[in-house]
């Protein structure tokens, strides 16, 4: 059976005016007060209502996602309706979700993005962090502005971030590499693609790649691996020159690992 504030208050001897002053650390109460009944709610295991006290003081948190536009690649229509039916059952908590888009194809956008999403100073940010050296550094004024951070799926190392969802992109890489082992016949060739992005700039994809190196590595050099950049997914010219080269070595070619979701 949970504890209330009534239950509290009864066996501190005190009113319930008491109890909320010493549990929400305002108000005149002495200190030997408080201290008994913080010593009551630990002893019975008092948690704290947030629903309650947020619609007590009518007070609305705003949590602003700052996502990719999902125009731009379908992918991300995915994450956006997640977080998007969310909004009507977030608000039973006095919670606002708002939204920033950007270019995923643009780091330029993402940090601008990012920059109006902390210079707006809501009280959480939900981000997509897909470019690594732009992150860690409007992480950084994020923190300095009090500001918690959620990432989905990119994990940024060493980033301070409240939480992370998504994907473990390392072990994807190692996964698609036991993959390629199982259904290995005298091919050797793998070709890894990724399309769009520079690898040293997102480590989602650069951590995918050295999952599948490092099998790899570990299996005596099992396979031979050919790295593939194309930076505009969207030439044409590009891509015809890469399928007409992964066609010449098919007789070789085990398979392709697309690191992206432009594949």
């Amino acid at each position: 059976m949970k504890i209330t504030t009534k239950d509290i208050a009864k066996l501190a001897g005190v009113s319930r005016g008491t109890v909320d002053r010493a549990l929400n650390n305002r108000g005149e109460i002495s200190p030997e007060m408080k201290a008994k009944i913080l010593a009551i709610a630990k002893k019975h295991g008092y948690v704290k209502n947030i629903l309650a006290s947020n619609l007590a003081k009518n007070k609305q948190y705003t949590i602003l996602a700052v996502l990719p536009d999902y125009s731009l690649d379908i992918f991300w229509e995915g994450p956006y309706n997640g977080v998007k039916r969310l909004e009507n059952y977030a608000l039973n908590y006095g919670l606002k979700i708002d939204y920033l888009f950007f270019n995923i194809l643009k780091k330029e956008s993402y940090a601008e993005s990012l920059a109006e999403a902390i210079g707006s100073a809501p009280d959480a940010i939900l981000v997509a962090p897909v470019f690594l050296k732009e992150s860690l550094q409007y992480f950084q004024l994020a923190r300095q502005n009090n500001i918690p951070l959620v990432c989905i799926n990119s994990e940024i190392p060493n980033a301070q971030v409240l939480s992370y969802v998504g994907q473990r992109s390392y072990d994807c890489g190692y996964l698609a590499g036991r993959l390629f082992k199982n259904g290995r016949n005298d091919k050797r060739k793998i070709y890894i693609i990724t399309l769009g992005h520079k690898v040293n700039n997102a480590i989602h994809i650069n951590n995918k790649i050295n999952g599948l190196k490092a099998f790899n590595n570990l299996n005596e050099c099992l396979f031979d691996i050919e790295e593939v950049l194309i930076e505009n997914f969207q030439d044409s010219i590009e891509l015809k020159k890469v399928s007409a080269k992964i066609l010449k070595d098919k007789d070789s070619t085990l398979g392709i690992f697309f690191t992206n979701s432009r594949a």
